[in-house]
């Protein structure tokens, strides 16, 4: 099986403007950035994937697929906690349920401070603990930081 670009020359780092050159992209005052779209800096995320992308392709391997999914509409209509999972209910009427140990200010937090919710069109916002929590990180199994 060959080798891919990186692995093949471990002994060298590649630059931030040879990776750049590699992905098709321009490396600028510390920015990822696509030439042909301009548009905002590309996050170190898509950079790491692109790479992983073009090391499979490199080696002779496709990298994994992506598939879109719609989902439908993920605005929350209600919050409510057992003693270990925290239940929100969709506009409509599925249910998320999650572990509460995801959400540490969430399993400190009162009743009361629980109580104290705001939805949001992404998610769901806790003024009294600064938590917020996306309908979207939920169902990915995205688990709070801190």
């Amino acid at each position: 099986m060959a080798k891919s670009n990186r692995s093949r020359n471990k002994s060298r780092r590649e630059s931030k403007a040879e990776i750049a050159a590699r992905l098709g992209l321009e490396y600028r005052d510390g920015w990822f950035i696509r030439p042909s779209r301009g548009g905002p800096p590309i996050t170190n995320e898509l950079v790491q994937q692109l790479l992983e992308e073009a090391d499979l392709k490199d080696a002779g391997l496709k990298p994994p697929t992506t598939v879109q999914i719609d989902v439908g509409d993920l605005r929350a209509r209600s919050v409510e906690f057992t003693a270990t999972e925290l239940v929100v209910t969709l506009a409509d009427s599925r249910k998320i349920v999650t572990p509460l140990d995801w959400y540490p200010r969430l399993q400190r937090a009162t009743g009361a401070q629980r109580a104290n919710f705001e939805i949001m069109p992404m998610g769901i916002h806790w003024p009294a603990i600064d938590e917020d929590l996306s309908i979207a990180g939920m169902l990915k199994g995205q688990r709070a930081k801190g």
